[in-house]
Order: C-alpha cells, then sequence, then structure tokens
C-alpha cells in the first residue's frame, strides 16, 4: 500500500470507469512491457496484481491480460467480475476452458489451477477478503 493506493481504490469505485478499460488494459500492458514486468498500473498504485496468460479456446493463441489478485492462504482469489458488470470478461471463458492457465507475478511465474466458485463460497471468500464487505 501507497499513498496511490486509496486514490485507485476510489477509482475503481466510479460507475463509468469501466467503460475505459481497454484503454486502461492497453496502457498497463504497455507499462509492463516496457519495464520487463518490473511495474504495472496496479504495482503502481500499491495493488497485488498479476499477468495472466491463458491459451484463447477459439484461437489456441496465448493471451495476457493484467489482473487484480487478492492473495489468499497459500495462493491468490482473482475475480472476473468486470467491474460488477452484468457479462464476465473474456478471459474468463478461457480460462475456464484452459487445464493450467500460467499467472506472472513480478518475474515469478506460476501455473495455476481454476477453481470455479459458486454463490456462497463467493460471499464467503468476499467477506475472508474484505472484513468490512456485508458479504452480498
Amino acid at each position: 500500500m501507497n499513498a496511490l493506493t486509496p486514490v485507485a481504490i476510489w477509482l475503481g469505485s466510479i460507475r463509468w470507469l469501466p467503460r475505459f478499460l481497454p484503454q486502461i488494459t492497453a496502457i498497463d500492458k504497455f507499462i509492463q512491457r516496457v519495464t520487463k514486468g518490473q511495474w504495472s498500473l496496479l504495482r503502481i498504485a500499491g495493488l497485488p496484481s498479476m499477468m495472466l496468460t491463458v491459451l484463447g479456446r477459439k484461437s489456441g493463441i496465448a493471451r495476457s491480460t493484467p489482473i487484480l489478485c487478492i492473495p489468499y492462504r497459500d495462493g491468490h482469489l482473482i475475480a472476473g467480475s468486470n467491474f460488477g458488470g452484468k457479462k464476465p470478461p473474456v478471459w474468463v471463458l478461457n480460462v475456464r476452458a484452459a487445464d493450467r492457465p500460467d499467472c506472472r507475478s513480478v518475474r515469478v511465474e506460476i501455473s495455476s489451477g481454476c477453481l470455479l466458485t459458486d454463490v456462497p463460497q463467493r460471499r464467503l471468500l468476499r467477506v475472508r477478503c474484505f472484513p468490512a464487505s456485508q458479504g452480498g
């Protein structure tokens, strides 16, 4: 956490911000490419993040996207929520179809498993990760 973390959290709560997600993601990928994975918008903001790489379920081409993650037990939690939108991001469909998605966090690459949760599990995880949350 740093001085920019509260600003990043506030920006993430703005309802119209998801409209600019493609541009934000492109800028983040550019920063990560130029800094050889050392920096990202999320890292600059003091938020935990990783680069998720998964094969496209139709094309078979490896696709990478920067994602926010939450350290949990011996791993990380990621949510394909699209800022609370009605449809999940496309990478969620690719993760569901993949055998083993790969994640990279500041030069550390891990092959990870994927566990889809149901609504009660999501509520439980939300409450454990965000104690201030009502779990709704």
